[in-house]
């Protein structure tokens, strides 16, 4: 009785009754591993996710062949990042339990292909081991020619950069229109917009532009159109790890129709609201006073201030006292106070960087060793073919600007690609961000990458594109730059750990997914957060996702003299976005410096611009930032 209005209860989303009366059927019957099954689906579907592996764990030891319960405890082991331990459960050997009989005994050969097919090709892919991904999908297909599955296998042989291998796969899924010989998918009709792109990404890398804008053509057509379709690609993108997606999908599936799909929906909003911990510091850190301070500084700075007897703390003069080789400090006598947050530390012959936290220095290692910038602006839409577009005047001169204010935060000259008016079409545009995809791409070191348009933006039935020199208004999705290819497509296949995308144009928010306005301007006590080193460190650890644009939605943006949202982010990066003077400009002080500054010089010209940011956090968690140079 408990199960039965247990099983009601969850189907309704009544968890907490569902666990207490499940909880009681335990009690009664500690052997029948059912009860101890639908408990750990409920703590899955709640993001409780150590309770529910142990209580699949628990089901196991009661029946060792229980195959539901181990391949939820491998879902469960990914979602919670230990993919090892996944793929151990996925790689398993389904094998049913000779005592049972019927359909309880079939639960194990269906379950079979799923954990050691798809599933365990996904847990490849997320460990970035595509040839392993290559081998599980191939299992499962021998069972099923799914179109999701070749979908998948083909993004596993774009990732080998075996093109043709990935074009075949992507082709025989666009071929395929339904999955009625595949049971578990029978609910889930296939949309084939990620074949279309993934078979266009396979065609650039050959060289086959043309067939590629094609297949690009397509994909704008194949967007999810029914409840099926979302309820399919929901599922795909639940076991990519990509939980904003996945609810999105399931909230636009349940839109549709009241078919009661909601577990998906319940898991990828549990896993979105989980908060993931900080990364501490190990780093030694010694106190200082007003009148002396302790460096922690490398062995072989220390024996260069045996020879010295001055040194210099933001170009400030401190006179060496003692160096202490055994706990690798040097004290020194001054009566200058350090700022909070970065200082920079010379020597006759070396340079260090030291951070103060609560009068503790300790050391602060650069948090990018390789960045790369694109630059590209127009001024001469004049020159456009159409005559749609108006001549816009500052755009290329603030452009330069701000190459000269990258290069000062850490982007060698060098590195920085800039493509003033006729360089700035869409071919260029894309060819150099292509130059920092995995699979092919030219530039294979880079730690962060930063993309800059500034320019004319239109919007079309919900679509954004940015107008770039080569426009052609008979061919226009041929020659400008999707927007929405900027997280769809290069968010994906960019291999540096960090990437922000700044756009100033019009119809700029089109580029971000549920456009948001920024968030209201930091409060005091988070600019305290903002000071912490571990938070920084947080932000650099985990990759990052990050686009900032002009406006929300399909905005006009104020482009005089150059236009404001640029104007803003120069100064920002400048440093008045530094907002607590620690020496780094955090995202979230960037973006909240932008919404600040954009919408009070809007409004006084009595216009509303109000810039918009997103974060793609099913890539990671971390933040782009930069790190101002020090001058006091």
């Amino acid at each position: 009785m408990y199960a039965q209005r247990a099983r009601g209860l969850k189907l309704v989303g009544d968890f907490e009754r569902a666990m207490s009366d499940l909880d009681e059927a335990v009690r009664l019957d500690p052997t029948d591993a059912t009860f101890v099954n639908i408990r750990a689906d409920i703590q899955l579907e709640t993001g409780r996710l150590d309770q529910a592996i142990k209580d699949y764990t628990h089901s196991l030891e009661i029946d060792p062949t229980n195959a539901y319960a181990r391949l939820w405890r491998g879902v469960t082991y990914g979602l919670n990042g230990d993919l090892d331990q996944a793929i151990a459960d996925f790689s398993a050997d389904y094998k049913s339990n000779p005592e049972q009989k019927g359909s309880a005994a079939d639960v194990a050969g269906f379950l079979k292909p799923y954990a050691n097919g798809w599933l365990l090709g996904f847990a490849h892919l997320r460990k970035n081991d595509a040839k392993k991904a290559v081998a599980a999908f191939t299992a499962f297909v021998r069972n099923s020619i799914d179109p999701w599955i070749l979908t998948e296998r083909g993004r596993a042989y774009l990732e080998l950069a075996e093109y043709d291998q990935a074009i075949a796969d992507f082709t025989q899924a666009i071929a395929r229109t339904s999955t009625k010989d595949n049971f578990y998918f029978a609910e889930y009709t296939p949309n084939h917009e990620e074949a279309f792109e993934g078979r266009a990404t396979a065609l650039e890398h050959k060289g086959e532009e043309q067939k590629a804008r094609a297949d690009r053509d397509e994909k704008l057509r194949a967007v999810p159109k029914t409840a099926r379709e979302y309820r399919g690609r929901a599922l795909i993108r639940l076991a990519r790890g990509d939980y904003t997606g996945a609810a999105h999908d399931a909230e636009q599936a349940a839109k549709l129709d009241s078919f009661n799909w909601h577990w998906a929906h319940n898991i990828a909003r549990s896993m979105l609201a989980r908060s993931r911990s900080l990364v501490n510091t190990s780093q030694p850190a010694v106190e200082h006073s007003s009148d002396s301070l302790i460096v922690p500084l490398p062995q072989t700075a220390l024996r260069s201030l045996t020879q010295e007897k001055t040194v210099k703390i933001n170009r400030s003069s401190y006179q060496v006292s003692t160096v202490d080789f055994q706990k690798s400090t040097v004290t020194l006598l001054g009566s200058g106070s350090l700022p909070t947050g970065l200082n920079i530390f010379e020597t006759a012959a070396q340079r260090f960087a030291l951070w103060n936290e609560e009068r503790r220095l300790q050391a602060f290692d650069q948090p990018y060793a390789k960045s790369y910038a694109i630059i590209a602006a127009i001024d001469d839409y004049d020159r456009v073919k159409g005559g749609f577009f108006k001549q816009l005047t500052g755009m290329v001169d603030r452009a330069k600007e701000l190459r000269n204010i990258l290069i000062t935060v850490g982007f060698p000259e060098q590195n920085i690609t800039f493509l003033p008016n006729e360089k700035a079409t869409s071919t260029n545009l894309n060819n150099a961000l292509f130059d920092f995809w995995t699979g092919g791409g030219r530039i294979k070191d880079a730690d962060r990458v930063f993309f800059y348009f500034g320019g004319h933006g239109a919007g079309d039935n919900g679509a954004g594109y940015l107008i770039t020199f080569d426009f052609d208004p008979d061919q226009y999705l041929r020659t400008t730059f999707l927007m929405s290819d900027v997280v769809d497509r290069h968010f994906k296949y960019i291999n540096a750990d960090h990437v922000l995308v700044a756009i100033d144009s019009c119809s700029s928010g089109l580029a971000v997914p549920g456009s948001r306005a920024l968030t209201g301007e930091v409060e005091d006590p988070r600019l305290a957060e903002f000071r912490k080193l571990a938070l920084i460190r947080a932000d650099r650890e985990s990759r990052a996702r990050n686009l900032i644009v002009a406006g929300t939605g399909d905005q006009k943006a104020l482009w005089d003299t150059g236009g404001i949202f640029t104007r803003a982010l120069i100064d920002g990066l400048r440093g008045k976005a530094d907002r607590n003077k620690d020496g780094v400009v955090q995202y979230d002080e960037l973006t909240s410096y932008l919404r600040e500054r954009v919408i009070v010089e809007a409004a006084f010209k009595q216009v509303r611009q109000e810039p918009t940011e997103f974060r793609a956090t099913h890539y990671g968690n971390g933040k782009v930032l930069f790190v101002l140079p020090r001058t006091e």
